[in-house]
């Protein structure tokens, strides 16, 4: 790669590397993320760890920065057949852990490793300067993704679907208390319907009554029943004695004026009676038409 130099550009600009030795790096720690626990532990191993032969990289002290990345190819241990995604190019931290040029998934996306066969290819952008500590690198195993494991098991199935499972779950709950509630509006509203239907049976039966046999009618119904005390076809002695005796007409005048009085009020109340059973019609057309309203949404 391209470097950008800092102070004469007359001098020479140099890069090494250099062998790094095992005893110097066996102590590095590889740890990997909670989700590999169960399998790898806390962290890899050295033998498990270290892929390719590491090195040192220095360059002189009168490169500032790379402008390119700089390739290097390496032979790799394949004893575990790893996958690329799951080998990395790493230096060392200041902490002496092992960590990745791109760590993240989203990174090793970005930039991604090429393995052919027993060789591995990456880039690395950084080096210590020949009058200090150089930059340690090597390829080494980290699992990058994690691993799909998919039984063929009730309990399996269950763990691989449980998000849709418990969303099922709480629409059946929520529409079965939705139903329930509209069934019991349902039937309130048909029994509050079924109860104004019965009143305004009651009234219309009471007022046909009145209509047809004074006020004093309208209060036969049910149980109650009417007993007739003389035929209106048999005139006896009494009724004939009674035709005799007629009132004066002082006395007759009253009694036409309290008739005429009664059936004053008898005509006010049987008028009462229909505006309440009109108010009863219009009720009981406004329960149904809810009830149709409901019934249609």
């Amino acid at each position: 790669g391209a470097f950008v130099t800092r102070g004469p550009s007359t001098n020479n600009i140099y890069l090494y590397t250099l062998s790094a030795t095992e005893s110097e790096i066996r102590s590095a720690h590889n740890f990997v993320r909670r989700e590999f626990f169960d399998r790898l532990t806390e962290m890899i191993p050295y033998s498990r760890t270290v892929l390719s032969a590491p090195f040192y990289c220095w360059t002189s002290t009168n490169v500032d920065s790379f402008r390119l990345n700089v390739s290097i190819e390496a032979k790799i241990d394949r004893t575990y057949l790893h996958s690329s995604e799951d080998i990395c190019l790493a230096s060392l931290n200041d902490y002496g852990d092992w960590r990745c040029l791109y760590p993240t998934i989203k990174d090793r996306d970005a930039h991604p490793l090429i393995l052919d066969g027993d060789t591995a290819s990456g880039t690395f952008d950084t080096c210590g300067y020949v009058n200090g500590t150089g930059k340690l690198y090597a390829f080494i195993y980290t699992p990058g993704r994690s691993e799909t494991t998919k039984n063929n098991d009730v309990l399996g199935f269950l763990q691989q679907y449980w998000p849709f499972i418990a969303l099922g779950c709480i629409v059946i709950s929520l529409s079965t208390i939705y139903l329930g509630y509209y069934c019991y509006r349902k039937l309130r509203y048909r029994a509050k319907y079924l109860a104004e239907v019965r009143a305004q049976t009651d009234k219309r039966i009471e007022l046909q009554r009145m209509q047809e046999v004074g006020a004093g009618g309208g209060n036969v119904g049910g149980n109650d029943q009417a007993q007739m005390e003389h035929n209106p076809l048999q005139i006896t002695i009494n009724n004939v004695n009674n035709l005799q005796n007629l009132p004066s007409s002082k006395n007759r005048e009253e009694q036409l004026a309290a008739e005429e009085k009664d059936q004053e009020e008898r005509l006010r109340f049987i008028s009462k009676l229909e505006s309440e059973n009109k108010e009863l019609l219009q009720l009981v057309d406004n329960l149904k038409g809810e009830l149709d309203g409901e019934e249609i949404a």
